[in-house]
C-alpha cells in the first residue's frame, strides 16, 4: 500500500510541476546564449506551439542540432517526404540563393 501511495504521489507531483522543456543556458563567457529543447519524445511535437518562449529562442538561434529515431528513417514514407524536401522548388537556382561571391 505504501509503494502504491508513494507512486501516485510522485505522479501526482509530476503532473502538477511546472516542468520545462525548453531552457535557456547562458553565464561566463558566453557571447550569446543557448537554448536546449529536451524531451520531446515524450510529447507530441505540437507541444513547441505551447511553450511561449519558443519563437524567440528560435528566432535568436543560429544553428540548430536535434536527433532522430532511427528506426522511423528506414520506413518509405520518411525516406519519400526527405527526397521531396532535398529538392529546390523548381523556379529556385543556386545562383538566386547565394551573393555573386558565394556563387563562384
Amino acid at each position: 500500500m505504501k509503494k502504491l501511495l508513494g507512486i501516485l504521489l510522485f505522479i501526482s507531483i509530476a503532473l502538477s510541476a511546472n516542468a520545462q522543456l525548453l531552457w535557456k543556458v547562458s553565464g561566463k563567457g558566453l557571447e550569446k546564449p543557448s537554448y536546449i529543447f529536451g524531451t520531446y519524445h515524450l510529447s507530441p511535437l505540437s507541444i513547441k506551439d505551447s511553450i511561449a518562449a519558443m519563437p524567440q529562442a528560435m528566432s535568436e538561434t543560429a544553428q540548430v542540432y536535434g536527433e532522430v529515431v532511427m528506426s522511423e528513417m528506414a520506413t518509405p514514407a520518411f525516406m519519400q517526404s526527405m527526397q521531396q524536401q532535398m529538392m529546390m522548388p523548381k523556379d529556385t537556382t543556386l545562383q538566386s540563393l547565394f551573393t555573386p561571391e558565394q556563387y563562384e
